[in-house]
């Protein structure tokens, strides 16, 4: 198809229906391999092959729905102000818990990199995993990653945390809100903030705060990772 506005449209379309069924079959038979997250890339991956379409041209026609991953996330917004008390009550543990959270992420990660070596594209991408896709495809490209990979990472690092998470939690019999909701938000992004929701609203709140904070220290610390040159170019 030559017009690109019209195979924007379609393969839009075909994104979020392929989304919306596989959310509805989620809810039915709620197992960890049918989530939304890890079902619908494969299925839109699997009907492009069959239909002949390269992912490059997909990329290209659904950026559209990449603009609204930003406000999708400011919808968490909304139970942080109603929940707002237990916030300024717990500033400065949620102020410091996220920061020593990411600042130990991005050594542990860089660690690892060095170890076993990989290609710069794939450790800058792999740097921003913890925090949510909107803001690791927005950090990437200025710590020399790709900002699909990074939006990768960030989706796999989700699942994984919130899997780990409710072993984490009965092993070490964990049931504060605030603890919970801040090791869901500041290691496992939305996915392990949808599961903080599920848990209690104040898991919740807790969880959409640290991972929004996360975004923004990750930005910040970013350029003074460059500046230093502990990521390769």
């Amino acid at each position: 198809m030559d017009n690109p506005i019209v195979m924007s449209i379609l393969l839009i379309a075909l994104t979020v229906i392929v989304y919306i069924i596989s959310k509805k079959i989620f809810f039915k038979y709620p197992k960890v391999w049918l989530l939304p997250v890890v079902v619908s890339p494969l299925v839109i991956l699997l009907i492009l092959y069959l239909i002949s379409i390269p992912l490059e041209t997909y990329d290209k026609a659904v950026q559209p729905l990449i603009w609204f991953l930003g406000p999708a996330v400011s919808a968490f917004a909304i139970p942080i102000y109603e929940q707002r008390r237990i916030i300024v009550e717990n500033g400065i543990v949620l102020s410091a818990g996220v920061i020593v959270g990411i600042i130990v992420t991005i050594v542990a990660t860089i660690l690892l990199c060095r170890i076993f070596p990989v290609d710069p594209l794939v450790e800058g991408s792999m740097i921003p995993h913890a925090i949510s896709s909107p803001f690791a495809i927005a950090v990437a490209p200025y710590i020399n990653g790709g900002e699909n990979l990074a939006a990768v990472f960030s989706i796999l690092t989700g699942i994984f945390g919130m899997l780990i998470g409710e072993v984490v939690l009965l092993v070490m019999h964990i049931k504060d809100s605030i603890v919970r909701g801040m090791m869901y938000g500041t290691t496992s992004s939305v996915v392990g903030t949808a599961k903080a929701m599920e848990i209690g609203q104040k898991d919740g709140v807790i969880a959409s705060l640290a991972m929004i904070l996360s975004g923004i220290v990750m930005i910040l610390i970013a350029p003074i990772l460059m500046g230093f040159k502990l990521i390769e170019n």
